[in-house]
């Protein structure tokens, strides 16, 4: 948490649509500054420009989680117009190896867990330092529910998803003498663009048929059930960037979590 008359300085990944993007506007919204990192300029660009809108201020940097040169680069930039990093959020997901093990593209396989999980420890070597020698920072993973969930014919999702939960509880039991929280979240569930991506894919058509189709028993629009889903996610977020909850760190929250009854079992 900034101190008193500070701003946090935000890091996001894929900050250019859903998730991310209602991350970024939230925070900027709340007089932070932000930096969005992801491979498209043009939703970079129009995240940025909804938030200067009113007011806020985002920069909006291109980049690869996979390469180290992209995210120090990145990190470098944040730091020349914001100073140092103190809330790193990773919200960067693909899913595209999808088939059983003995079939499934290895490449494709292997980018998933490349994107989730080197992503991660790219992100964390880039900014964590800086919170260490602060004496004080966090960092969020954004993980899925289906890290805890058995997907066959689509393991590469959810056992790079699981690795994330890791990243985060290690990362909170080595930072934690240094003041550094990490926490991984479920961000809530909905037809984002990356489930649409598999739903419509010849292979997930194949292999996994019916993925998705829970995400739409909800009788509401879906541009409803979005807002509330993003807004959420978001929220959650601004709660553990407040520093309330890091009696909660390493630990895998949820947006529906009741977080004092939670950090009320851990004290």
């Amino acid at each position: 948490m900034s101190k008193p008359g500070e701003r946090d300085v935000v890091f996001i990944t894929r900050g250019g649509r859903g998730f991310g993007r209602a991350m970024a506007l939230a925070f900027a919204a709340n007089g932070d500054a932000v930096t969005i990192m992801a491979r498209s300029q043009r939703e970079l660009d129009d995240t940025a420009a909804t938030a200067a809108a009113t007011g806020g201020q985002i920069l909006a940097v291109t980049g690869d989680v996979t390469k180290a040169a992209d995210v120090a680069r990145a990190v470098a930039a944040t730091e020349e117009s914001f100073g140092a990093v103190s809330l790193l959020i990773h919200n960067a997901g693909v899913w595209s190896g999808i088939g059983p093990l003995w079939v499934v593209d290895t490449e494709k396989w292997w980018w998933d867990q490349k994107v989730h999980v080197l992503g991660a420890v790219n992100l964390i070597k880039a900014t964590v330092p800086a919170m260490v020698n602060r004496g004080e920072g966090r960092v969020i993973i954004v993980s899925s529910i289906g890290a805890r969930q058995m997907v066959p014919n689509g393991s590469s999702y959810p056992i790079s998803k699981a690795s994330q939960i890791q990243v985060a509880a290690h990362l909170a039991e080595e930072g934690r003498e240094h003041g550094v929280s990490a926490f991984s979240i479920h961000p809530g569930g909905f037809l984002t663009q990356l489930v649409k991506d598999v739903v419509n894919s010849p292979e997930a058509q194949r292999w996994i048929p019916g993925f998705g189709k829970r995400s739409q028993r909800d009788p509401r629009p879906p541009e409803e059930r979005e807002a509330e889903t993003m807004n959420k996610c978001a929220q959650l977020c601004m709660a553990l960037a407040s520093g309330r909850y890091d009696g909660l760190s390493g630990q895998f929250l949820t947006p529906d979590d009741d977080l004092d009854a939670l950090l009320a079992l851990a004290k």
